[in-house]
């Protein structure tokens, strides 16, 4: 498990819809949404302050996600890793 800072994850900022053609202006707008999980809606544990990475238009290329994963991975080993306790 990682964590990340909103506004790392924000500078991220756009991924080129085609990465193919460096001309093209379409791109995926990165952002980070509040999405707090409850146990009360299913979800694995109460977390008030959970929030999700989305991309506007929603990322359904492998290719596209890709990048957004490498970005996330960098961002990730500079913030450093942290491991939940085992039970």
């Amino acid at each position: 498990m990682t964590r990340f800072l909103t506004e790392d994850v924000r500078r991220i900022g756009h991924i080129r819809v085609d990465p193919s053609d460096p001309l093209s202006e379409r791109f995926y707008s990165v952002d980070v949404v509040h999405r707090p999980t409850s146990l009360a809606q299913g979800d694995a544990r109460d977390n008030p302050a959970h929030c999700q990475i989305e991309s506007t238009p929603r990322i359904d290329r492998d290719r596209h996600y890709r990048k957004l994963r490498e970005a996330l991975a960098s961002l990730a080993t500079r913030q450093g890793w942290v491991v939940a306790p085992t039970e």
